[in-house]
Order: structure tokens, then C-alpha cells, then sequence
């Protein structure tokens, strides 16, 4: 999958550039990787080389990881490019930042060598996709949505895509806001799949007169290989799908 591809890693860790270069030459089989110790240099090789895939730090020194993505995205070559932020500031305001900037996604440090392969080749996925198919659902399926052990909700799946899904439920009183991270469990098929998800958006339900209801939408983060296969498994079953982009 990546035997063509050019990797861009920026970090100012000689240690962490290693760690991750063994990730993505050794275990996702990149074709090259590139080093850049700040982001004015990533920009150099960026404007100088084919870059597919960019790995960047957050913090680093002359051009950090938030301004070096704003600057690739200024670009027509950029806008769309894979952009992985590597931090270890995995707290909200941090998250709020990096989604905003424009991300793909982040990765905390330390890093998790499982969930990195797999959040590499999950975007990865997408990518060749262009488009996940999002299948709405139209028998009834129970979901819980967890942002602490004292703050769960009920909820009932409205669709479903291999990268997140739109969930109608109470509004969120006890706690629960923008790019929170929450624990999703979701019934499919009678079959109970769960992860580690982001609330991307919350919108009032139209459909709902009283106005009683919300609707939630995830992005999932961290998806293992039996969860990830049983939602595959559930989207291949359905009928039909809506093209949606992202």
C-alpha cells in the first residue's frame, strides 16, 4: 500500500524520528522517509520534493507543528494531503487546535506502536475511498455514549461509516461538548463493537418536534482489528450507502 509513497517526519527528537521511521519503513513498508528537525525545514523539503504523508511534531522550535500545517495547507498540493500531529499534549485545548488547524488526525506520545500502524493504514483507507460510504440505519440498534464513568448516555445509531457515525440521543446535560473524547459502544447487527471516539459535531434533531432529542456525530480514533472488522463486516451486509465526503 505504501511501497510508493514519500513520508515527510518532522521532530525535533533524534530519538522519536527513529522510533517512528522504524514505523513506517519497517512496518507500513514506506518507500521513503524524509527527516526535518523544525518546520521551516519541512517546508523546504516540502516545496522541494513529492510529499505524500507528513508526521509532525507540535512543539518545536523556529516553526512549530500547528504553523507548518497551516503553511501546507496554504497550498493547492496541500490541502489534502495526510498530516499527522504527534503530541503529548492529548487535553482538549490541544485537541480543539489541531482539529481546527485542519489535521487528519493526531497521535499521542508515547506512542502505542499497535494503534500507530493501525490509525496509519485506517486514513490510509479513507483516502483510496475519497469518499466513506455512510449507511444509514434503519432497524433500531441500542448505543452508549461514555465521556466519563459518571457521564453515559442512551442513545440509537442514525448512520455509520468505517470512520465515524451520527448518533441521536438526549441532550448532553451532565457533560459532554466539542471534541470531547468519549467511549462509543454500538450495537451492529446484533453484534457490539467499541471505541475510543471524538465528538466532532452536536445539532439539534430536526425530526424531533419536542425538541427532546440531539443529534451527536464521532470520528473514531482508536479502533482495534475486531472492532474495525465487525464494523467492516456490518457495512458490507447494507443494501445501500450514501456517498458522503470525509
Amino acid at each position: 500500500m505504501f511501497e510508493n509513497q514519500v513520508a515527510l517526519v518532522v521532530d525535533d527528537s533524534v530519538a522519536i524520528s527513529q522510533i517512528v521511521n522504524q514505523f513506517l519503513r519497517n512496518d507500513l513498508k514506506f518507500g521513503k522517509v524524509i527527516n526535518a528537525t523544525n518546520g521551516r525545514q519541512a517546508m523546504q523539503w516540502f516545496k522541494s520534493e513529492r510529499i505524500d504523508w507528513i508526521f509532525s511534531d507540535y512543539e518545536m522550535p523556529e516553526m512549530n507543528g500547528l504553523e507548518l500545517l497551516a503553511a501546507i495547507r496554504e497550498h493547492s498540493r496541500g490541502k489534502d494531503l495526510p498530516f499527522i500531529l504527534m503530541t503529548a499534549h492529548a487535553d482538549k485545548e490541544t485537541l480543539v487546535k489541531v482539529m481546527e488547524a485542519g489535521a487528519t488526525d493526531f497521535i499521542a506520545k508515547p506512542f502505542n506502536p499497535a494503534t500507530f500502524i493501525q490509525k496509519v493504514q485506517r486514513i490510509a483507507g479513507q483516502a483510496e475511498r475519497r469518499v466513506a460510504e455512510r449507511i444509514p440505519i434503519t432497524q433500531p440498534s441500542r448505543c452508549r455514549i461514555m465521556f466519563s464513568p459518571t457521564v453515559v448516555y442512551k442513545a440509537e445509531m442514525v448512520n455509520v461509516s468505517a470512520t465515524g457515525c451520527l448518533l441521536r440521543t438526549q441532550p448532553f446535560r451532565q457533560g459532554g461538548m466539542i471534541y470531547d473524547l468519549a467511549q462509543l459502544s454500538l450495537e451492529l447487527g446484533g453484534k457490539n463493537a467499541t471505541t475510543k471516539s471524538l465528538l466532532v459535531r452536536l445539532e439539534v434533531d430536526r425530526n424531533d418536534a419536542a425538541n427532546k432529542s440531539m443529534l451527536a456525530a464521532f470520528h473514531f480514533l482508536e479502533l482495534d482489528e475486531s472492532n474495525q472488522q465487525l464494523i467492516k463486516e456490518f457495512l458490507n451486509q447494507q443494501p445501500a450507502a450514501i456517498p458522503v465526503s470525509g
